[in-house]
């Protein structure tokens, strides 16, 4: 070999094993697509609450949002679980 196909050659990066990679970026793209859905549920039960008429509707909002974040995260749970035991197969979305 000469010195001038040495130079051109470039040494090789180890490959990552690609099944390796696919739930911790697929775990991750889930989270950030959660986080934005319930950054905008935060954001409407927010501006809901300028509408309140009385305290016993806003206690009535905020049960309805607690109660709904309760099942998101919940559901969010099972889906993130799902990626993780079943790492080829991405799971359906909602939104």
């Amino acid at each position: 070999m000469s010195n001038r196909h040495a130079a051109a050659e470039k040494p090789s990066l180890p490959e990552w094993p690609q099944p390796s990679l696919d739930a911790p970026v697929k775990l991750y793209g889930e989270m950030m697509r959660f986080m934005a859905q319930r950054m905008q549920a935060q954001a409407a039960f927010l501006q809901g609450l300028a509408d309140c008429p009385n305290p016993t509707d806003l206690m009535q909002r905020q049960a309805a949002f607690m109660q709904g974040a309760l099942e998101a995260y919940s559901t969010e749970a099972g889906r993130s679980w799902k990626i993780l035991q079943e790492p080829g197969k991405a799971p359906a979305t909602n939104a």
